[in-house]
């Protein structure tokens, strides 16, 4: 409620005193009743006003939540992700932070026979509303034409040609699309400018970085992809993530060295247990110890790793 002080005492100090308390106005006699009056609808006139505002974020606020619990919805379920883990005989880690309330980063898998899975991270530019409506774009595109039409090259090239018309200019989205064929030990894969996957294979003393070059998604209509081929043997752990990770300087100015994800990832695929969620938790310890600043844009990160029978 507004408060309006009429008084006799016109010191400075009074009016700071009566201010601090809580006083919304200050009058010192003799009062004009058009003074008054005009103070008066200007306070009620900004109390509704603020009432007005309040509703409408509140609004606000409460569809953007909703467009949230829908965002978070394309992704896997943890059902979906054991269920996923124990045909193929896999550990999967994935950790997910908008820097807002709705982001554009977006990642998932599908089952293509029982010994093929498809899986995928997408990050679209720019965060919000408009990066959201985006995410709901590539999901219905995504969903027109089944993912195992052809190899990831393929799909790529299939999703950029639908995807172009749909988005502005400035607007573009970078992805990993892979299909892990544990019949064939082996990864097929394409990517559309996300940073380079990583492969931390059992039988190599260090972490090998995949190809992660191509156009981001919505660029160029005529864009090709080419799919790339890797061996993914049991006991190998595929990790990649959105550009958040390597993009985000700490207080000094600089960014995550290569070598102490390498290190973290070297230590992760040595675990007993759980290499996969070792990567995850690892690497996000690592990027809140190089920065404490609220994230500068979408974290994503996803790890899988064929677990190994043999001791």
């Amino acid at each position: 409620m507004p408060i309006i002080v009429q008084t006799a005492l016109d010191e400075m100090e009074h009016k700071l005193n009566a201010f601090k308390l809580g006083a919304s106005d200050y009058i010192t006699k003799p009062v004009d009743g058009r003074e008054l009056e005009a103070r008066v609808l200007v306070h009620l006139t900004n109390k509704f006003l603020m009432q007005d505002l309040s509703s409408c974020n509140m609004q606000i606020l409460m569809e953007m939540e909703a467009a949230k619990a829908m965002q978070n919805r394309l992704m896997p379920t943890a059902h979906q992700v054991k269920m996923c883990e124990r045909v193929f005989d896999i550990d999967i880690g994935s950790y997910f932070e908008t820097s807002s309330l709705l982001g554009g980063d977006c990642w998932g898998m599908r089952p293509l026979s029982d010994t093929k899975l498809a899986i995928y991270m997408y990050d679209f530019s720019g965060h919000g509303i408009s990066a959201a409506m985006n995410i709901f774009r590539m999901h219905t595109i995504m969903r027109e034409f089944n993912h195992s039409s052809g190899e990831p090259g393929t799909f790529l090239s299939t999703l950029n040609r639908h995807l172009h018309p749909l988005v502005e200019r400035t607007e573009f989205a970078t992805m990993f699309y892979g299909i892990i064929d544990i019949e064939a030990n082996c990864l097929l894969y394409a990517s559309a400018g996300v940073p380079s996957p990583i492969l931390c294979a059992r039988a190599e003393a260090a972490p090998l970085s995949l190809v992660g070059r191509g156009f981001p998604l919505g660029i160029l209509a005529n864009a090709t992809y080419e799919t790339q081929y890797s061996a993914f043997l049991p006991g190998d752990m595929l990790v990649f993530f959105s550009d958040c990770l390597i993009e985000t300087r700490n207080s000094e100015g600089a960014f995550i060295p290569d070598s102490r994800i390498a290190e973290i990832l070297k230590d992760a695929i040595a675990s007993k247990e759980q290499p996969a969620c070792a990567a995850i938790n690892g690497l996000h310890r690592l990027l809140k110890a190089h920065s404490s600043a609220p994230l500068i844009d979408d974290m994503t990160i996803n790890a899988y790793h064929r677990r190994c029978r043999n001791p």
